[in-house]
Parts: structure tokens; sequence; C-alpha cells
């Protein structure tokens, strides 16, 4: 969905960061109107389901800035972020159910996150491509 051939890594590192406060914000928001609307167990849950959709966007922007600089490593990158982002998920899932608090809230605010995340990409790429097929 990124793709950076042919660009400057001043460019490119403009856009990450573009997309990257945009997410913080977002998150921002998401995590204060859980905080506020939910209580006890729930509460920690969600705001552990924002810290985790935070951080797994940090590990996408990292890799693909570092591919963007070293592209020969740009393979070798994606199944270490992959990976990387699996140990992410299966952690904090299990902190979750050791310290006895309820899974859904974590998975509900990482899964509405990241769909704001896709959103917020396909808003990105929408405005480079005026002459896309897909749209009339």
């Amino acid at each position: 969905m990124l793709d950076f051939k042919g660009s400057s890594p001043a460019s490119v590192k403009a856009a990450l960061k573009l997309l990257w406060n945009r997410q913080l914000a977002v998150a921002a928001i998401l995590g204060t109107a859980g905080a506020f609307l939910l209580t006890g167990d729930a509460r920690t849950s969600w705001l552990g389901g924002m810290v985790w959709a935070v951080l797994d966007a940090a590990i996408v922007f990292g890799c693909t800035w570092y591919s963007a600089k070293h592209p020969p490593l740009a393979r070798r990158l994606v199944a270490v972020m992959r990976v990387t982002r699996l140990a992410l998920a299966v952690i904090l899932v299990f902190g979750m159910l050791r310290l006895r608090l309820t899974v859904a809230p974590l998975l509900l605010g990482f899964i509405l996150l990241h769909i704001i995340f896709i959103f917020n990409l396909l808003n990105f790429t929408r405005r480079k491509n005026q002459k896309d097929i897909r749209r009339p």
C-alpha cells in the first residue's frame, strides 16, 4: 500500500511522520473516550488495547522507514516485523489473561484503532493517485 520507490528519504520521513501523528491523535481521542466511558477491568483492558495498537503501528512505521533507507533488506524486514507483531500480541493477550483482566476490550480497542489506521492509509494513498482505475 505504501510505495516509496523513487522518493527521497526526506519525503518518506515526512509522509510517515504525518501518518504517525494522525494515528497518535486518534489513539489519544479513543483512549480518552474509553477511559471516561468504561470502568474497572474494562478500562484497563481498553487502554492496554490502545497501547498495543500504538506499539504495533510503531513497529510497522519503523520497519517501513528502515526498509525505505535499506531496500535490499526489505523482504527480511517484513518477516521480522511479522514475528515481532505476533510476539507482541501473544505477550499482551497472555499478560492480560494472567492478570485476570477481560480481554474483549483489549481486542476491541486494538481492532478499532487498526480499522481507523487502514482508513488513514487509504486516505493517504488516495490523494497520491488521482487517476485511480477503481474510482469513477
